[in-house]
């Protein structure tokens, strides 16, 4: 496959959400994986294929521990994923169940402490 700058390769990836880093791309669009880029690169660097069971409808990360990554999937589920560790068993750090489609979640609080 052909070298391509890092906004190339950004700009075919599904838009669901950009670490503060600018180096890692969230995508979790039309799969039941979370999987983490490394926008200088081709492929995903971590998959996180275990947290959700139906597509994931949105991801972002923490905004004041920005190795948190908050998903939310039409399974209902909304979990918080450590970054850091690479196998989803270990990552897990929260799973809430919302008995309905997650459309959307986030973090807030003073120190975005909490998750919707």
């Amino acid at each position: 496959h052909t070298a391509q700058s890092s906004s190339e390769f950004r700009s075919q990836l599904s838009d669901s959400g950009l670490g503060c880093t600018d180096v890692v791309k969230v995508d979790g669009e039309n799969a039941a994986s979370v999987l983490l880029w490394d926008v200088r690169g081709a492929t995903p660097v971590v998959e996180y294929s275990d947290a959700h069971s139906d597509i994931v409808t949105n991801v972002c990360f923490s905004p004041k521990q920005p190795k948190y990554l908050c998903s939310g999937s039409l399974d209902g589920l909304v979990c918080i994923t450590d970054t850091t560790v690479s196998d989803v068993d270990e990552a897990l750090e929260s799973v809430l169940n919302a008995e309905s489609s997650v459309s959307q979640s986030g973090f807030f609080g003073p120190e975005s402490e909490y998750a919707y």
